[in-house]
C-alpha cells in the first residue's frame, strides 16, 4: 500500500479526474495517513463484518480477494472518510460508526465492503466543484439512511442516530 500515490495515472483512471481536480479535495495528508494504516483499518473492517455474519470459509476467501483486488479504491475512500466525516458528536464518530457499525445488516441488500469499494464510482460528479454535504446525501443517506432513519438532511440523519 505504501507505493499507492493519489496523484497518479492510477487514480486519474479510477476516479475519472485529474490531478488539479484530485488536489481540491485536500485528501494528500488524509492519504498518506490512510496509507500508513490501510492494512490494519481494511482487516478491521474485514473482521467486524465477517464476526457479524455468518459466512463461509469461501465467502471469506472471496472477501479478501476482493479486497485485494480494489485496494486502491478501498484506500481512497478511507482517506476521503478521514479527511471528510472524521468527527465526533461527544464521544460518538461518525466515521467509525460508517466503517463499524450494523447499519449494512439491517440493510440486506448492503455489504459493507462493497459498498466501500463501490463509493469512489461515479466520483468525477462531485468535481470540481465539492461538496461534503452532496457526497453524503448521494453515497451516504442514499444507502445508509435510506430506510431506516429516512432523515431528509445530515442534521437530522445525526440526530436520529444518536438517539437510537
Amino acid at each position: 500500500m505504501s507505493t499507492l500515490n493519489l496523484y497518479s495515472d492510477s487514480y486519474n483512471g479510477l476516479l475519472s479526474a485529474n490531478n488539479t481536480d484530485l488536489k481540491k479535495l485536500f485528501l494528500k495528508k488524509s492519504f498518506n495517513e490512510t496509507k500508513i494504516k490501510a492494512k490494519e483499518i481494511i482487516s478491521n473492517i474485514f473482521n467486524f463484518y465477517v464476526n457479524s455474519v455468518n459466512i463461509t470459509d469461501d465467502q471469506k476467501q472471496r472477501l479478501a480477494t476482493k479486497i485485494k483486488e480494489n485496494k486502491e479504491k478501498l484506500v481512497f475512500i478511507l482517506s476521503y472518510l478521514n479527511r471528510w466525516f472524521n468527527f465526533n458528536i461527544n464521544r460518538w464518530n461518525f466515521k467509525n460508526w460508517l466503517l463499524f457499525s450494523n447499519w449494512f445488516n439491517k440493510n440486506k441488500k448492503v455489504l459493507i465492503l462493497d459498498y466501500l469499494i463501490d463509493l469512489p464510482n461515479d466520483f468525477k460528479q462531485y468535481l470540481p466543484h465539492w461538496y461534503p454535504s452532496r457526497y453524503y446525501k448521494n453515497k451516504i443517506q442514499g444507502v445508509v439512511d435510506k430506510d431506516t432513519y429516512k432523515s431528509k438532511n445530515i442534521i437530522t440523519f445525526l440526530m436520529r442516530i444518536l438517539n437510537h
